[in-house]
């Protein structure tokens, strides 16, 4: 884990949240509050990085970019046009997302 990552995940939980990765922890996590969840990621040049998460689907992928960590928890940024928030399904809670995921998920 760089020391930004850490940073990043401290800042997290410094706000209430649980976070959320990979085994093996690279650049990314998710972050909840038990129901909402939103993602994060980390690189030399952007600094961190967020995106709101939500069920695949064809219009919208699995989340749109969002500017902080209120708006990545968010149900979708304002900028998002109503036919594609239409789009949106949510996950339950951070359980139902992780039975999901393609990827074994651990909590730091």
């Amino acid at each position: 884990m760089t020391p930004a990552v850490k940073e990043m995940i401290d800042m997290f939980k410094s706000k209430g949240l649980t976070v959320y990765g990979p085994k093996e922890l690279t650049t990314y996590v998710w972050f909840t509050d038990g129901t909402r969840i939103g993602y994060a990621q980390c690189s030399r040049y952007d600094g961190v990085t967020y995106s709101t998460v939500h069920m695949p689907n064809r219009e919208t992928g699995t989340g749109f970019s969002a500017k902080d960590v209120e708006e990545a928890l968010s149900f979708a940024p304002s900028w998002v046009y109503p036919p594609q928030a239409r789009s949106v399904i949510k996950y339950r809670d951070f359980e139902h997302f992780r039975s999901r995921h393609w990827q074994p998920l651990v909590q730091y």
